[in-house]
Parts: structure tokens; sequence; C-alpha cells
């Protein structure tokens, strides 16, 4: 039998893998919609431009923020945002 310290690694792990997929699907998503960003980081942390507005982005976590506030999470919303928007860019 494993304890728990061998779950709590396995746990940790899959978190990571889990954190690394979201940030390489999420900008790809983001590249694929030709939306306008700019990557800091490494790509942990992401500036998106939406019209007038520009959007702190997280992909790793899916957390979007403007000037403090908490906007929503995942790359659909800022998709659906740009949508609404009719962002081109």
């Amino acid at each position: 039998m494993g304890d728990v310290g061998d779950d709590f690694r396995a746990w940790d792990k899959a978190k990571k893998d889990r954190r690394l997929s979201n940030k390489y699907k999420s900008t790809l998503k983001l590249e694929e919609a030709g939306i306008d960003f700019n990557s800091n980081n490494g790509g942990l942390h992401l500036k998106v431009y939406i019209g007038d507005r520009v959007l702190d982005f997280w992909p790793s976590t899916g957390l979007i923020m403007e000037k403090g506030n908490e906007v929503g999470r995942g790359v659909g919303k800022i998709l659906k945002l740009s949508k609404q928007q009719g962002s081109d860019t």
C-alpha cells in the first residue's frame, strides 16, 4: 500500500501537469482566434487586448482580471468578450 506522501506527490504532479496543459491550450485558442496579446513570465501571464479593454489573463488557472477586479475565468470567457466587442484583433 502507498502512503499519504506518495498520494500527495501524485496529486501535486497531476495538478502541475493540468496547469501546464491549460497554459498551452488557452494560449493556442487565443492565437487561433486572432486575439491580440502580450506574453509575460514565459507565458504564465498574458495581457489581452480586446477593443479598448486590457485584460490580465493567467492561462494556467484561467483567471481574468481587469483593473484589479475579477472578470471571470477561462479562455472561453475571453472569446465571448471578444465576440461581444466585435474585435478581430
